[in-house]
């Protein structure tokens, strides 16, 4: 019984948090269920990204010499930028500068995305702000499996900063679109950062997925299943509950089969009706 609350409890109805700050890597890309792409290519690492002067070099995905190759890049901030005024991002912060084709001719969007490791649901929450005031204009877009989900503009001199981002669920498509979606096993989720003025510019970002596998059988995702129900560490009752009470229906049947046993075997031999 204590292998069966071992392996049920933990597992059904749980959600699991998938941030793109948090889970940042500089060693890896794809990063686990993450990805740092210009299109449909995984950017390399550079170690010192040439684009601008940092207080000291600031690794991060794409950006290689030549200049023309700059752009797209992303990037965990961990210098303190120097050539860029009025900047508005701090250590520690996902920034990306969107392909342009001045300093990045011929390469695709920026854009990162997710593949889902389970089948169930997700909640997609975020935000974006423009990373200083310098003329241009940038528009993020949610995908799920290609499809848009949410989008929104922002620009030099709009009412969003670092302090009041953007918020997806005030996108396009509501708070509800990005809640609650059914997906499967490898269906990817992409947020997209593209320039609508002539050059790019850089873009703060927060990113966090919440995916809450199905219930054993429970089938579903993105094919049009179900789902799991539940998110933020609430269990799902309805399943895990339902299969503890059969393994307790069991310990107690195990428990009255013994004591019958136990008063049968305390009774003297020549007492016994065989």
């Amino acid at each position: 019984m204590a292998g069966l609350c071992c392996c049920l409890w933990p597992s059904v109805g749980y959600a699991i948090a998938y941030d793109l700050r948090t889970d940042w890597s500089n060693l890896a890309n794809p990063n686990g269920a993450w990805s740092y792409n210009a299109g449909a290519v995984a950017l390399p690492y550079t170690a010192s990204w040439p684009g601008d002067l940092f207080s000291a070099p600031q690794p991060g995905w794409g950006g290689t010499v030549p200049f023309s190759t700059l752009v797209p890049v992303w990037f965990r901030s961990s210098a303190t930028p120097l050539s860029i005024p009025g900047f508005d991002w701090q250590i520690g912060d996902v920034v990306v500068h969107t392909q342009d084709e001045v300093s990045g001719p011929g390469l695709g969007l920026a854009n990162v995305t997710w593949i889902s490791p389970l089948s169930g649901t997700i909640d997609i929450s975020g935000a974006a702000w423009m990373g200083r005031d310098a003329g241009r204009a940038d528009q993020w877009s949610v995908l799920v499996r290609n499809a848009l989900v949410s989008q929104g503009d922002i620009s030099s001199g709009d009412p969003y900063n670092r302090t009041s981002p953007f918020d997806f669920a005030t996108g396009s498509g509501g708070a509800g679109a990005l809640q609650t979606i059914p997906v499967s096993a490898g269906d990817v989720v992409e947020l997209r950062v593209i320039r609508t003025t002539f050059f790019g510019d850089y873009v703060g970002l927060n990113l966090t997925i919440q995916a809450t596998p199905s219930a054993p059988g429970g089938g579903g995702g993105g094919a049009g299943g179900g789902g799991g129900s539940g998110g933020g560490g609430v269990p799902d009752t309805s399943s895990t509950g339902a299969l503890l009470g059969v393994g307790m229906a069991a310990l107690s049947r195990g428990w009255r089969v013994q004591r019958r046993l136990t008063r049968r075997s305390s009774v003297p031999a020549a007492k016994r009706v065989l």
